[in-house]
């Protein structure tokens, strides 16, 4: 709620592609501490996994906003398959850490981490076609 708060009030004076690409590089990066240092104590979850949940609320509207612009006509078809690709993701990554593991955290800062860099890359990758 924090990240998408200041979303808001950062898009008055910062283009939203580069808050976007905050967004991604902070859950990457917030992905990486957590699988590398997430077990040491609780500060070293529960600070990353603020980086990412701030993140993904910072990068989310305005790239909601960007796949909505591409739509000419059924805007509401196309924000409800958005919606349901967040939660058909969110229940695959739900059942990946509900495995059994022997240590949840560095799983969940796998998912974290891989996600970021899948969408950082895919990110990057359209900037320089002039998406």
């Amino acid at each position: 709620m924090v990240g998408s708060f200041s979303c808001l009030r950062l898009t008055r004076s910062t283009n939203s592609r580069h808050l976007m690409t905050f967004g991604f590089v902070g859950i990457f990066l917030g992905g990486a501490i957590l699988l590398f240092a997430g077990q040491q104590s609780p500060w070293f979850f529960a600070l990353p996994m603020f980086l990412i949940t701030f993140s993904q609320g910072l990068s989310r509207p305005p790239s909601n906003n960007l796949v909505l612009e591409q739509v000419d006509r059924d805007a509401g078809a196309a924000s409800s398959f958005l919606i349901f690709t967040n939660f058909t993701l969110g229940a695959a990554g739900m059942w990946i850490i509900s495995l059994d593991w022997t240590g949840k955290v560095p799983v969940l800062g796998a998912i974290a981490l891989s996600c970021g860099a899948l969408v950082l890359a895919a990110w990057v990758i359209l900037q320089k076609r002039g998406f």
